[in-house]
């Protein structure tokens, strides 16, 4: 008859860098702090540096040279306008 083996010991990684359990308290408080501390400040800065409008630059013309914007074939939504192009594409073609 068959007997059952004994069951193989595996070894588990252990995820914790050794410490005591204090020790791995202390160090999750910590970085639970950091992070407390880290999402408003790091909030905080974000609605200060978007509150702050800088003053826009005027765009300028850009020249028409004829080696920019060469169509050799009609797009499948029509006309001569990129998909990107809507508003002051339309407006010359029309």
């Amino acid at each position: 008859p068959r007997t059952a083996a004994a069951p193989v010991h595996v070894p588990r990684r252990n995820m914790s860098g050794g410490l005591t359990i204090q020790q791995e308290r202390a160090e999750m408080l910590r970085w639970q702090m950091i992070t407390f501390t880290a999402i408003p400040a790091c909030a905080a800065l974000g609605i200060y540096l978007f509150s702050q409008h800088p003053d826009h630059h005027e765009v300028k013309e850009r020249p028409a040279y004829s080696y920019l914007n060469i169509r050799l074939k009609i797009f499948p939504w029509g006309g001569n306008c990129s998909l990107f192009e809507y508003g002051a594409c339309q407006e010359k073609t029309d």
